[in-house]
């Protein structure tokens, strides 16, 4: 029974194996097969629908043609004229009276016509066919007498026509027929009626109508043309059409309503008044209008007569309520005025206007107010509108692809709306009062291609004046020229939201590619100006000489693209100068030009070109810039030169090693405030850096100057107990001549600065303490100043005080922006300074003063004195760290605002504490820096980091903080990681070293083999922090020279063997920060490889017989020379040692020895061509016996003899020996033992299996299922 199971089991998989076969090819087979099929399907189904007739339901008995078409719900057209008495007019057919029109077919009483065909009575009609007298005759077929006409076939006598048919006399025709008698005439259907009166035209009842009437429409209906002077209203009753076939409408002060109905005006280009509106298809004349209510009113100018569409004359309305109005292909406008401003009104409510393909859409001063509506004004031959007012509310508006201007106006208030003006030739907007508010999006782009000079969104006019509110979507971009232009001194704009990018891409837009103003250009936080450009100067902003402009730095979160001279895509970091001849250039080593606009001076006024732009960059290239940052980090890094393992120690050190740790600092104190709590505040920062200096390697020194009249100087001291006491001291000394010569001081402070040539500029500070309120300068030791005369009913001549300001200016009241004041200046100062300047001195009378009358000409001595202090102030802030801190204010102070505002002008707009400035004396860097260091690597040398904990070395102050591997774990992509120092209270570690074996990518720079040089801690300029980390050349040469060239500290920007790529400082101030990325210099290294001295090794081989005798032989022995006693490292290459027809052979083989003449041992020994230790035996044939195996060399004992002998292995023949075992050997030892069995390949496959085991397993099978066919058999035949 098993076996039977098994049998019955496999004969099921062979059945399964033959049916999958075969259902594999039906399926092929079939799907032909079926695709045939269907495709016999698809066609028979053609053929049946095509001979199939559309049957529609019968009209109800004694109900019109008309009517049933209505309760059926066919689709009917019914033709013009009288409705013949039970006839259904199906649409394009004639239907007799009680039949079932077919689509496209005219059908006869009692019939049901098939498609497209023409059927008589009784008769259904075949496809195509000609039809005889009695019969339904086929489509496009000649019908006789008696018989329904098919389209487009002459209908004779009492037939009804069908369309396209020509008439007979006496009957109204339909379109485009021609009917035979007994056709009931069109005429008497009535298409309107006015009451109870019906009219069988449109022009009957408008003759007939009073003043005032409404026309009430009952079908479809034609017009010749209006020409009104009567108010009337013509209203739908169920959405007929109005259609003008000859003239258009002339409305003579009176009102036109179109109400639920649709109106079509096609080539018409007259109005009915042809005497003189014969050039415009709509004429409105005073005080006449024209309304929509519910309507669709279609205008196409065909025609090319130069007409425009509609016209208006004086204090006219167009007025749409949830209509619609297309005007398209008029050779002229689509809405057209009579010159002025006479009251031309266009109101949309819940509407649509298109102009389309005109000449113009709006032309004139139109008041157009939209609501809930939309309007499209394209591809205008000329403007898309000119000089119109807009009031746009919760409406959409394009003026889009118009030739000239796109949307021009005098008034434009955008509310709750979209605006788009796209591709236009000239502005996309432009007018004299804008106003844009918070919820409106307004789209200017791809405009003003057919225009010079001219801005994309254009503030016009001496009264223009914009205002876009913040939260308003306001995008300027990819125009042509320039993308905002305000084009008169007297013009404004305030733009709170909004981006101006990608504008100026024309080369013809010469200046100001973003925002170009000859009047005030107001930039508010929120909007990013950026990406543009100008061919001349300016390419973001361009301040014409009567212009001005307050600027924000809003775009700085954007980047430049490669289309405005930034090749990286570098971040963009504030405004920088962009004049035409020097433009701005932060890539470009040998013509950088990189001046930034400080936060103070973000108010221009007069010529002024600007680019949203950045400083430099760290270089993806190791060049590095000739030009230093301004207050450059001090850093430096250095190398020791490679040693004989070819390993070098790198050296980070900040601040820098090369540098000694002592600093400068020279206080300018204004007298006046010397007795105020901040002197008090100065003598603390004193003592709390003593303080921090304590037994530090480090020294600060103190100097002061005071300034009254004249100037008192504190000399330059080290920083002690003692100085800070005489300090104390002198700073509490009154100045003997009064006054107050701020110039004077900070020229003692930097006369004080420049003399210590042992401190380095950028560890000097100098702190001006001041009110702000001086009024003398200093002109070669001399007190200098300008006497003015007032007149208030008096003339009064005034010394130089304090009071010379509010004589000039009237006010006490401090500029706006005081560079901008001080620009006005410039030429005032000169004048005034050669006309009228005279030494100070209060015992002296005024000689000199400026008249009163002549006081705008001149700067005061106020404005000379302050500028004076500033200009020197900036040269010091150039050199050095400077600080402008404002004293407390007094009643001075009060009296003079313009003083601590200008102490606030020179801190940049800060209010500096004495903290900050301790702070950034003693602090180099703040937690939060970083330095990324890649590895030495380029095509001729590698250079690998040693990464090993113990390798690394940290010190700050010199002591050395503990190493360990980084307790947190590794980040992404990290090989390893090393803390330094104990875990602080924050949990972080002074230092970390995170090291990237296969580099890693920081600050937008991919990076090869480096390491990150976290800094968690703030670094002080008097405790040097070092990193000491070695690194490992992997390639030295081999070839005898010198290579590279030793530079410690990389001052010779050597071209080779950098052990760094680079190392790039990312630095954080002491208050927090971020500075630019600042470069470290590259040391290089060089190392020699000398000649090596040699020693040779000779190798005789010898050959002998089985007896000891010489034998020669042709063969190829081979040895090998070892470093090691195991004969596993071999040096260099085996030895061929070759024997023709000879029993002896020498080889040498010459060896590298130290060159300090100590001993080299070798290891020689027989060897097969691979260099493996052959063994002596019967494998071989050969026992070998080495001689001098084991080689000493040196310098002295530069040569050495070793032999190999090779002697035959004795052998003999195997015999039987006739003893009782069954092998054929004499039981006695065997020189050559019997060869191992060769295994047996298997057929094809190569398999060393033996070929019997798949046979066997066969005849096994063979068995098995003849075993199986003999019980099926059995079982066989005993069934029968």
């Amino acid at each position: 029974m098993n076996r039977m199971k098994k049998f019955m089991a496999l004969l099921l998989t062979v059945v399964l194996v033959a049916q999958s076969g075969v259902t594999a090819f039906a399926e092929e087979t079939g799907s032909a097969e079926q695709t045939a099929v269907m495709e016999t399907e698809e066609t028979t189904t053609d053929m049946t629908a095509s001979i199939k007739t559309a049957v529609t339901e019968q009209p109800a008995e004694g109900v019109p043609g008309e009517e049933a078409a209505a309760e059926t719900g066919s689709e009917t057209e019914i033709p013009t004229g009288e409705e013949a008495a039970g006839e259904a007019a199906a649409e394009d057919t004639t239907v007799s009276e009680g039949e079932a029109p077919a689509e496209d077919a005219t059908v006869s009483e009692g019939e049901t016509p098939a498609e497209d065909t023409t059927v008589s009575e009784g008769e259904t009609p075949a496809e195509d066919t000609t039809v005889s007298e009695g019969e339904a005759p086929a489509e496009d077929t000649t019908v006789s007498e008696g018989e329904t006409p098919a389209e487009d076939t002459t209908v004779s006598e009492g037939e009804t026509p069908a369309e396209d048919t020509t008439v007979s006399e006496g009957e109204t025709p339909a379109e485009d027929t021609t009917t035979a008698e007994g056709v009931i005439p069109a005429e008497n259907k009535f298409v309107c009626r006015i009451n109870d009166a019906e009219y069988t035209s449109l022009d009957a009842a408008v003759a007939a109508a009073e003043d005032g009437a409404v026309i009430e429409l009952l079908e479809d209906c034609t017009t010749d043309g209006l020409n009104l002077s009567k108010a009337l209203t013509i209203k739908g009753t169920n959405g007929q059409t109005v259609s003008f076939s000859k003239y258009g409408i002339a409305l003579w002060g009176k009102a036109l309503t179109f109400e639920d109905c649709n109106v079509i005006m096609t080539n018409i280009t007259s109005t009915p008044y042809t005497a003189e509106w014969n050039w415009m298809a709509i004429c409105a004349s005073q005080n006449a209008s024209l309304t929509l209510d519910n309507v669709r009113m279609t205008m196409k100018g065909t025609d090319p007569v130069n007409a425009h569409a509609i016209y208006f004359c004086s204090n006219n309305k167009l007025n749409l309520t949830e209509s619609t109005l297309i005007i398209e292909n008029y050779q002229q406008d689509a809405l057209e005025w009579d010159g002025g401003d006479g009251g031309y009104n266009v109101n949309l409510t819940d509407s649509t206007f298109i102009s389309d393909h005109n000449r113009s859409g709006f032309t004139g001063t139109f008041y157009a107010t939209l609501l809930r509506s939309k309007v499209d004004v394209v591809n205008s031959r000329g403007n898309g509108s000119n000089g119109s007012d807009f009031v746009i509310t919760d409406s959409e508006v394009n003026f889009n692809d118009n030739k000239d201007h796109g949307l021009s106006a005098k008034k434009l208030y955008i509310t709750n709306s979209t605006v788009q003006t796209l591709r236009n030739g000239r502005n996309g907007i432009v007018g004299r009062d804008i106003t844009i508010d918070a919820a409106s999006h307004v789209l200017v782009e791809d405009n003003t291609s057919n225009s010079e000079n001219v801005g994309a969104f254009r503030v016009l006019g001496s009264t223009g004046k914009c205002t876009v509110a913040a939260g308003a979507d306001l995008q300027i971009i990819n125009n042509y020229m320039s993308g905002i232009q305000i084009d008169n001194a007297n013009g404004w704009m305030i733009m709170d939201a909004g981006v101006v990018t990608g504008n100026g891409r024309s080369e013809d837009n010469t200046y100001g590619g973003g925002v170009r103003t000859k009047g005030h250009f107001t930039m508010g936080d929120a909007v990013k100006i950026y990406n543009n450009r100008a061919s001349s100067a300016g390419d973001d902003v361009y301040v014409y000489d009567t212009g001005s402009a307050d600027l924000s730095n809003g775009q700085n979160d954007k980047s430049l693209d490669l289309t405005v001279g930034c090749n990286n895509g570098d971040k963009i970091d504030g405004w920088y100068d962009d004049k035409e001849e020097a433009r701005w250039n932060a890539h470009d080593e040998n013509s950088y030009h990189i001046e930034l606009l400080q936060e103070r001076d973000l108010s221009v006024v007069g010529e002024t070109s600007l680019k949203a732009a950045h400083g430099i960059t760290v270089p993806d290239e190791p060049y590095e810039p000739e030009i230093p940052l301004e207050f450059e980090t001090s850093k430096s890094k250095e190398a020791t030169n490679l040693d004989g393992n070819f390993d070098s120690k790198v050296t980070l050190s900040l601040p820098s090693a090369e540098k000694q740790i002592e600093s400068d600092i020279v206080f300018v104190l204004d007298y006046s405030t010397c007795d105020k709590p901040v002197k008090e505040e100065a003598l603390k920062m004193l003592e709390q850096l003593n303080t921090q200096l304590e037994g530090k390697n480090a020294a600060v020194n103190v100097g002061a100057v005071v300034f009254r009249g004249e100037v008192t100087t504190y000399p330059m001291q080290k920083l002690t107990d003692e100085s800070l006491d005489s300090l104390k001291s002198f700073m509490s000394k009154k100045p003997e001549t009064g006054g107050s010569n701020m110039h004077a001081g900070l020229l003692k402070a930097e006369e004080m600065l420049a003399a210590d040539t042992s401190v380095d500029d950028t560890c000097k500070y100098m702190i001006l303490v001041s009110d702000g309120i001086t009024y003398i300068w200093d002109e070669d030791g001399t007190n200098m100043g300008l006497n003015a005369e007032q007149v208030d009913g008096n003339s009064m001549i005034f010394r130089a005080s304090p009071d010379t300001w509010s004589i000039k200016y009237g006010t006490s009241e401090v500029p706006d922006n005081w560079k901008a004041h001080f620009d006005a200046l410039s030429g005032k100062i000169n004048s005034a300074i050669k006309l009228y300047a005279e030494p100070y001195d209060r015992n002296i009378d005024p000689v000199k003063y400026i008249p009163a009358n002549q006081k705008d000409l001149y700067a005061c001595s106020v404005d000379v004195a302050l500028y004076k202090s500033y200009v020197e102030y900036t040269t010091m802030e150039a050199k050095y760290n400077c600080y402008a801190v404002k004293a407390s204010e007094d009643i001075d102070a009060s009296n003079h605002p313009w003083g601590p505002s200008f102490m606030k002008y020179l801190s940049n707009g800060k209010d500096v504490s004495f903290d900050d400035i301790r702070n950034d004396i003693y602090y180099l860097l703040d937690e939060g820096s970083k330095v990324v260091d890649e590895i030495g690597k380029t095509d001729e040398y590698n250079f690998d980091f040693v990464n090993k904990a113990e390798k690394l070395v940290l010190t700050v102050g010199g002591k050395v903080l503990p190493t360990a591997v980084y307790a947190d774990g590794l980040q992404e992509g990290e090989t390893a990681a090393y803390s330094f120092g104990e875990r602080m209270a924050n949990q972080k570690f002074p230092f970390v070293l995170h090291y990237y074996q296969n580099g890693t990518a920081y600050d937008g720079t991919d990076y090869g083999e480096c390491f990150v040089w976290d800094i968690n801690v703030p670094v002080s300029k008097f405790e040097q922090v070092q990193l000491n980390y070695d690194v490992h050349l992997t390639n030295p040469k081999t070839e005898a020279g010198t290579y590279g060239e030793y530079d410690r500290y990389g001052e010779k920007n050597m071209a080779s063997l950098y052990t760094n790529n680079s190392a790039v400082l990312f630095p954080v101030d002491s208050n927090g920060k971020a500075g630019e990325p600042e470069v470290f210099k590259k040391p290089t290294v060089s190392y020699t490889v000398s000649e090596a001295p040699t020693a040779r090794i000779n190798i005789t081989k010898r050959v002998e017989d089985s007896d000891g005798k010489a034998a020669k032989v042709d063969k190829t022995f081979y040895a090998g020379i070892f470093t090691d006693s195991e004969y596993k490292n071999l040096y260099g290459s085996v030895l061929e040692l070759k024997l023709a027809n000879a029993s002896e052979v020498t080889g040498t083989v010459t060896v590298e020895i130290p060159g300090d003449g100590s001993d080299s041992r070798f290891y020689v020994m027989e060897t097969d061509k691979d260099g493996k230790v052959v063994q002596s035996g019967q494998d071989f044939g050969y026992t070998i016996t080495v001689k001098g195996s084991e080689v000493i060399v040196s310098a002295e004992k530069n040569s050495a003899d070793v032999s190999i002998t090779n002697k035959a292995v004795k052998t003999s023949v195997p015999k039987d020996d006739d003893d009782d075992d069954d092998d054929d050997d004499d039981d006695s030892t065997a020189t050559t033992p019997p060869a191992a069995a060769q295994p047996v390949a298997s057929a094809q496959t190569g398999d060393t299996t033996n070929i019997l085991l798949p046979a066997l397993l066969f005849i096994l099978m063979a068995a098995l299922l003849g075993g199986y066919g003999v019980i099926v058999y059995k079982r066989k035949k005993n069934r029968s």
